[in-house]
């Protein structure tokens, strides 16, 4: 016979289909015996399935459907994944007007000689990744991206792609405060 599994994500359609066509068949029976209260009995049960296989068809459909935006909500308008890198300001960081990125050139996540297109709530600029140092070219717009956000060691800055080779950067407290990235959650005990 055909029973749920534990799991969440396990599809009922075919168990609700054959508790139905089950059903009909114990009506077909019924009806060849002559027990009419069976028969109204057995008629309620199948409506019942007909309406939860028609329910559980659309809530499947809807999670289908859902777990494929989830799944496009990080592409661009053609389907390319759109990047999203997290980085911690050093001190060399700041004196020297530098983002580097060496941890994501090795993941993979950015190549050397990638061009980029930044914006910060200041500034609009073009740049690469370049070697030796792993860093952002442009280090006037650094500079100034540093002193007017008021970035400090410690920090984390998002350089997040928001289409092909068109990135922002801002730190994460301004991020977390407009809702754009999700702030750690912090728990204590007293």
């Amino acid at each position: 016979m055909h029973t749920l599994e534990q799991n969440p994500y396990t599809n009922p359609v075919p168990v609700i289909d054959f508790l139905l066509k089950k059903t009909v068949n114990d009506i077909r029976m019924a009806a060849t015996a002559g027990k009419v209260s069976r028969i109204h009995i057995l008629d309620k049960r199948a409506r019942r399935l007909e309406v939860l296989l028609r329910d559980t068809k659309t809530v499947f459909e809807n999670l289908r459907l859902i777990q494929a935006e989830i799944a496009n909500a990080n592409r661009s308008a053609d389907g390319i994944e759109l990047r999203s890198i997290s980085i911690s300001i050093t001190k060399c960081m700041i004196d020297y007007s530098m983002l580097i990125l060496t941890p994501h050139i090795k993941q993979g996540t950015v190549q050397v000689g990638e061009e980029m297109e930044v914006h910060t709530p200041f500034t609009v600029f073009t740049t690469d990744v370049m070697r030796p140092g792993n860093k952002l070219r442009a280090r006037g717009p650094i500079k100034q991206f540093y002193s007017e956000g008021m970035v400090k060691v410690g920090d984390e800055v998002v350089l997040k792609e928001t289409a092909v080779g068109i990135w922002s950067l801002d730190t994460r407290v301004a991020l977390e405060s407009a809702g754009a990235v999700k702030k750690p959650q912090i728990t204590s005990e007293i």
